[in-house]
């Protein structure tokens, strides 16, 4: 059985990706709406804030991670690119696991 072609390893992905692009940008409008008509909150409801930064930060990283994986290391075979975690992969786990907190936090 041969290795499968380069497409159907990383078509869902990328297709994945771009759906959470275009939901980003859905949050971005949410926020925008949000802080221009509701802007007589409560200050502890402006977390808002830290939830819609922990999503920007996890898109760029997510797009850096694809960045990197499918541009710069492409037919790259240096050490930074075969071996071990990418750093973004790590970055990543943490940001999720503080917007999760942040939304559940929130939540209450």
């Amino acid at each position: 059985m041969g290795t499968p072609s380069f497409s159907l390893l990383w078509a869902p992905a990328l297709i994945g990706m771009a759906i959470g692009f275009a939901l980003y940008g859905t949050s971005v409008g949410q926020y925008l709406f949000y802080i221009r008509f509701f802007s007589e909150d409560h200050y502890i409801l402006k977390s808002v804030f830290t939830v819609f930064m922990l999503d920007t930060a996890n898109t760029i990283i997510t797009g850096s991670l694809y960045w990197e994986m499918l541009v710069t290391c492409r037919w790259s075979i240096a050490p930074e690119c075969t071996g071990g975690l990418p750093w973004q992969m790590k970055a990543n786990v943490i940001v999720i696991c503080l917007l999760t907190f942040c939304v559940q936090w929130c939540d209450v």
